[in-house]
């Protein structure tokens, strides 16, 4: 199948009349193959999506962040080495430093803010000023794990990093970034939003949806107009600009010639694997290929870039539609075009797992230590990873093992182990070390009343009263940042509860105690957000 056809089998859909819309560009050794765009940046408007389009390319920002790091440390006005407080002495110490590599790596266990919010029964899209991030910060007294042992995608340690460069350099983020790399570039229609200005007007306009008649305009549009994402998610660019920044990885005038290496370079996680996040951008491989890149998401504003060196090719694709999936599609994309190359092997295959190659191990599973419950469920034939009360299909791919949220920032890995009365299986949440479970026994009806009473959270500032209610329990949150209540909560285990807090938002509430008695305690988690301590105060 040729480039042109393969790209219009993932995106033809939206070339219709009252369509949102979509961008892709593909290169190969630095020259545009294939350019073409799709649908509408405003329906209502009828203005067609372009390649000069403006558009919101969310964590995609992430890259040019670190960049602006590395540009500053290679003049010797800061080192990775150092602790974040040197220029932030106002955020939390948690004991061992956090550095700003941890920073720029994803690596310093500080959780992630839209988390943090949702748990402390907020709106997901309330405006992130910069005194709501440092005050929620800045309450953390613990971290999802200790500093550098772990990956896990975090949308403030971007934020924090804007913070640094600013105080490094006493410009803004944004004339700093345009100054060192839009302009040099001549990306001359790309910009990083300033959530203190006002907010950015024009460009395309996102759209939610599930299908044609179900369109509608996004919630997710103001937020990324606003510029809350700061240095993680606030850049708007175009798909011509985009190439110029891409084409500067085979030619870089950007810093010294190592600065792209030192960009696209992973550490290793104790005990783990080399984690699949180096400095702005994401790592792995496909067909025996190194990649790197990064996708971008506010609601139906998703992006995504990916990057094979040593093939010499790249995929650019923006979206204003949750009809498309550019977290997935680049990489089709690519094959097309790999398949004409001589590097790499054939391209994965993948498929959903049938329950019945997993069915002595479906049930629940435990982790005493970190609360999380992770479960095995059957979903009209296919087996499904049970995560925050998200059912995920397992897919598999010849030896590429059994895969939950492939695409996603933290794919995870599934193995079944012993089966018999006590099966137990290993989870390994991206290049973390696996976690090795047991399956719970089946929850109890009974003992719901133990669970009742008020827990609070000094991190959270937030109270959670549990509820006896028509048989079952209830919860409502109370903070300063918001409140909800009459919110159901589902025995997953006979310690773990979860519940609903908005889309993609359903934590994990466990309640360590001993049988027949009351727990003292709680442990909430969010992905992202972990280990939050609850402690009863009634």
């Amino acid at each position: 199948m040729s480039v042109a056809d393969r790209v219009d089998e993932l995106l033809s859909h939206l070339d219709a009349p009252g369509m949102p819309g979509a961008a892709v560009a593909v290169l190969v050794d630095s020259e545009v193959v294939h350019q073409r765009c799709y649908g509408h940046a405003d329906i209502g408007a009828d203005v067609p999506f372009t390649p000069d389009t403006p558009f919101a390319i969310a964590s995609m920002t992430k890259q040019f962040t670190t960049t602006c790091i590395l540009l500053l440390e290679e003049e010797g006005r800061l080192s990775l080495q150092e602790d974040y407080r040197t220029y932030l002495p106002e955020m939390p110490d948690f004991g061992a430093p956090v550095t700003i590599e941890h920073l720029c790596t994803n690596t310093s266990g500080i959780r992630d803010i839209f988390a943090l919010v949702a748990l402390s029964g907020g709106h997901r899209l309330a405006p992130r000023t910069r005194s709501l991030v440092a005050d929620v910060i800045g309450r953390q007294r613990s971290l999802n794990f200790p500093t550098g042992s772990q990956y896990r995608y975090s949308n403030p340690n971007f934020q924090l990093l804007s913070w640094i460069v600013e105080r490094v350099t006493g410009q803004r983020l944004g004339e700093f970034m345009a100054e060192r790399i839009f302009e040099p570039l001549g990306m001359a229609d790309t910009l990083l939003q300033d959530l203190r200005g006002p907010a950015f007007a024009g460009g395309a306009r996102a759209y939610d949806g599930a299908a044609r008649d179900e369109l509608r305009p996004s919630e997710w549009e103001e937020f990324a107009r606003s510029g809350s994402g700061e240095g993680g998610g606030a850049i708007w660019s175009t798909l011509d600009d985009l190439i110029l920044w891409e084409r500067n990885f085979d030619h870089n005038v950007i810093g010294s010639e190592h600065l792209l290496e030192r960009l696209t370079r992973a550490p290793g996680i104790p005990g783990g694997d080399r984690s699949c996040y180096a400095r702005g951008l994401f790592v792995g491989a496909h067909r025996g290929l190194i990649w790197h890149g990064h996708s971008g998401g506010l609601g139906p504003f998703t992006s995504n870039r990916v990057r094979f060196p040593d093939a010499g090719v790249s995929v650019i694709m923006l979206s204003n539609s949750s009809l498309a999936n550019p977290f997935l599609d680049v990489f089709g994309v690519a094959d097309a075009v790999l398949d004409r190359r001589p590097q790499g092997g054939a391209a994965p295959v993948w498929e959903k797992v049938p329950t019945e190659r997993l069915r002595p191990w479906l049930g629940a599973y435990e982790d005493g230590a970190t609360g999380f419950t992770f479960e095995l469920r059957d979903d009209n034939g296919a087996a499904c990873l049970v995560w925050f009360g998200s059912p995920v299909p397992l897919e598999t791919a010849g030896s590429e093992g059994l895969v939950a949220l492939r695409g996603a920032s933290l794919p995870t890995l599934v193995t079944p182990g012993a089966a018999g009365p006590e099966p137990e299986i290993a989870v390994q949440l991206g290049p973390n070390p696996p976690l090795r479970l047991k399956r719970s026994p089946a929850p109890s009806a009974g003992g719901l009343e133990l669970f009742e009473g008020r827990y609070f959270s000094g991190e959270l500032e937030a109270a959670y009263t549990v509820s006896l209610d028509r048989g079952g329990l209830s919860l409502a949150i109370e903070s300063p940042l918001g409140s909800k209540d009459g919110l159901p909560m589902f025995r997953v285990t006979d310690s773990s509860f979860t519940t609903v807090l908005g889309p993609d938002q359903r934590p994990l509430l466990f309640f360590p105690h001993d049988p027949g008695a009351p727990p003292t305690g709680a442990v909430a988690t969010l992905a992202r957000a972990e280990g939050l301590r609850l402690r009863r105060i009634d």
